[in-house]
């Protein structure tokens, strides 16, 4: 099969902008499922993406023209209509030009209704949209990042009933990325424990940064703030929505470093106020075998597993319990349960029985027979 993939216009699918979160998920779509599927993907200029075919659609020139010089210290903004109307008619353009059997080919657009002048340009092929984790749907053939998104997002649209060619898909992430592993329990005897709570994320208020600090502050554990939208004023940082009391403000983080942060902490704080999608922070911590310790809505409580990777709260008094808590468990069955459920080894499998699923469209669909396996004798014997 043949997978055509939309990325955004304003970032490069490469590891500088891993800081984007629709952006990752496409440098590592491509390198779990390029072995299998021939992978096109329709991007700005930049360098060779594993695993696929990057189709240029503008320069970097253009698109730093377009959007301004990249700067991981900024918060991330959409693009204006005008800025994806423009792009929308390159990829257009590219995408005609490469298009092949219609069976045997799915274009997937990572960023929902943004994307949707593409679908209409191409009304006789499947479009479909992997790891939904935003409100703006534009087809009826959605992996949802969790089930509480997908329920979420069809009482928003007032989806009623469900539909058969959605599905629920978790994030995926490389276990290489994170070879540090928190040692924190294997000296607990000794009565060491690492040394600072962390804070990974955009630095607004409904992401909760300023409970993270409340929780830190209140233990008397020093909290250490990365991610972008911040300065440090003294012994506080300082951001457009909210002030963060007492933190050390590390900026944006690569990679590597990231793996470093939060092997170190004693746990990683992700007191979201709104409805997380998924919040893959809280997956990239437990790849590290460190606890999570999170609200108690949106998709944590089926990433979080409470009492096991981390823990869930409602109260402020609760989140300082969580923490001291967070003693009792264990990183390395932490990390184990994060590779058997969110690496992208298991998480492949999911991807192939939902694209197996929608080209039996072109079959029977529903009735379709491909998977269906016949009834062993002896079954059929005790039922009649």
């Amino acid at each position: 099969m043949n997978l055509h993939i939309v990325a955004l216009p304003h970032t490069e699918v490469s590891a500088d902008f891993c800081g984007c979160a629709f952006t990752a998920k496409v440098l590592k779509f491509c390198k779990m499922m390029g072995a299998n599927y021939r992978i096109r993907v329709y991007a700005p200029e930049g360098p060779p993406i594993p695993g696929a075919e990057l189709i240029p659609c503008t320069t970097r020139m253009e698109r730093t023209a377009i959007f301004g010089l990249d700067d991981p210290h900024r918060l991330p903004v959409w693009p204006r209509e005008e800025q994806i109307q423009l792009f929308n008619k390159l990829v257009i353009r590219e995408m005609r030009k490469r298009l092949g059997d219609k069976k045997d080919t799915l274009i997937l657009l990572t960023g929902g209704w943004t994307f949707r002048a593409i679908q209409e340009a191409f009304p006789g092929y499947f479009t479909c949209e992997p790891g939904v984790g935003y409100l703006g749907i534009c087809t009826d053939k959605c992996a949802f990042e969790s089930y509480a998104w997908m329920n979420h997002v069809y009482a928003k649209k007032g989806i009623e009933n469900g539909r058969w060619y959605d599905c629920v898909i978790p994030n995926y992430f490389d276990p290489d990325d994170f070879p540090e592993i928190n040692e924190g329990s294997r000296h607990s005897a000794l009565g060491y424990r690492p040394s600072y709570l962390l804070y990974l994320g955009r630095l607004t208020q409904r992401k909760g940064v300023h409970i993270a600090s409340d929780i830190a502050n209140r233990l008397g554990i020093p909290l250490k703030v990365a991610g972008s939208g911040g300065r440090q004023v003294g012994p506080d940082i300082v951001a457009p929505e909210v002030t963060i009391k007492n933190a050390e403000y590390l900026g944006p983080v690569g990679i590597a470093q990231r793996s470093a942060l939060l092997a170190g902490a004693w746990a990683l704080l992700v007191p979201t106020i709104y409805h997380e999608p998924f919040g893959g922070v809280a997956v990239e911590a437990m790849m590290s075998g460190t606890p999570v310790v999170a609200t108690d809505w949106g998709a944590f409580p089926e990433t979080v597993k409470h009492g096991f990777t981390g823990y869930r709260f409602r109260t402020l008094s609760e989140g300082c319990q969580a923490v001291i808590d967070c003693q009792r468990l264990f990183p390395s069955l932490i990390r184990q349960h994060a590779i058997q459920t969110y690496s992208l080894a298991a998480v492949k499998p999911l991807y192939d029985d939902w694209f197996l699923r929608l080209r039996g469209l072109w079959a029977k669909g529903w009735y379709n027979e491909e998977k269906c396996d016949k009834m062993p004798g002896s079954v059929l014997q005790c039922w009649q």
